[in-house]
C-alpha cells in the first residue's frame, strides 16, 4: 500500500508550529513532537533502526564546539545520524536535562530568546524533518542479526540512565517487604535482568523480561509507583506503545 504521508504531515505541521507560536508554549511542543514520533509506525520503525549502535553522548561531545570562545552546534551528517542525534537530544529537551531556550540561545544567538529558538528550529529541525521523511519514504534498511538469527531492534541510547534510579528504588522495596526468601530472590533476579536488558537496549528482552516481572510485582502489590513510571520510560524510548 502506498504510503500517504499523513505522518509526515502531522510532524510539518508541529515543527511549523514551533517556529510561530511563543517560546513559552515550547515545554508543549516538545511533548506533541515525541508523542507524535512515538504514535506513528512508520517513525517508530525508523529511530528504532537508526539508534542501534547510536553512541549520543559521544556525537554530542564531537557536536558541541567551542572555537575562540563562541559556542558552536554541528550536527552529525547523514540522515540516520542527524535523525538519531535530533531525537536523542529532544528526549534532553524532554526530561530537563538539557534546556531548549538555553541551548538555542547559546548556539543560536540572537537580539531575542524567541529569535534564537526560532533559527534552531529553522536551521536544525527542518533538516531533521527532511531526512526523517527521506527514511521513511524512500525505506531503510535492517541489518542486525542476534546468535539465535532473530533480527535486533534497539531502543534509543539513554533509556538505562533513565531507569536506573527507578530501578534502585525497586530494589530497596523489594528487599525490605514482607516476602518468602524465595519470592524475593526470584524478583531481584528478574530485576537485575531487566537493568542488563535495559542496558543492553534490545528491545525484544526489555519486553520479554518486564512483562513476566510486571505480573509478579502486581501480583504481590508491590512498586505501583515504579511499574507506572518504567512503563513511561519504555514509550518514551518506543519500548512499548
Amino acid at each position: 500500500m502506498e504510503y500517504n504521508g499523513e505522518g509526515i504531515e502531522a510532524l510539518v505541521a508541529v515543527i511549523e508550529e514551533m517556529k510561530r507560536d511563543s517560546i513559552i508554549f515550547l515545554d508543549k511542543k516538545v511533548k506533541s513532537l515525541l508523542k507524535l514520533l512515538a504514535y506513528y509506525d512508520e517513525f517508530k520503525r525508523v529511530l528504532t533502526i537508526v539508534s542501534r549502535h547510536f553512541n549520543y553522548f559521544e556525537e554530542k561531545r564531537k557536536a558541541l564546539i567551542t572555537v575562540n570562545g563562541r559556542d558552536f552546534f554541528r550536527a552529525p551528517g547523514g540522515d540516520k545520524e542527524l535523525v538519531a542525534f535530533i531525537f536523542n537530544l529532544f528526549l534532553e529537551f524532554d526530561e530537563r536535562t538539557e534546556d531548549i531556550i538555553t541551548f538555542s540561545c547559546k548556539y543560536y544567538p540572537c537580539m531575542s530568546q524567541q529569535e534564537s529558538v526560532h533559527k534552531f528550529v529553522c536551521e536544525v529541525m527542518d533538516p531533521f524533518k527532511m531526512a526523517l521523511a527521506n527514511l521513511v519514504v524512500n525505506g531503510i534498511e535492517e541489518e542486525n542479526f542476534a546468535e539465535d538469527g532473530r533480527t535486533i531492534a534497539f531502543a534509543s541510547n539513554g533509556i538505562y540512565e533513565q531507569t536506573e534510579d527507578i530501578i534502585l528504588t525497586m530494589v530497596n522495596e523489594i528487599s525490605s517487604a514482607a516476602l518468602s526468601e524465595a519470592d524475593r530472590d526470584d524478583l531481584l533476579l528478574m530485576l537485575e535482568g531487566l537493568a542488563n536488558a535495559l542496558d543492553s537496549r534490545d528491545i525484544l528482552m526489555i519486553r520479554a523480561i518486564w512483562c513476566g516481572l510486571k505480573k509478579e510485582l502486581e501480583r504481590k502489590s508491590l512498586c505501583k509507583v515504579q511499574i507506572g513510571q518504567i512503563e513511561e520510560q519504555m514509550k518514551l524510548y518506543l519500548v512499548i506503545k
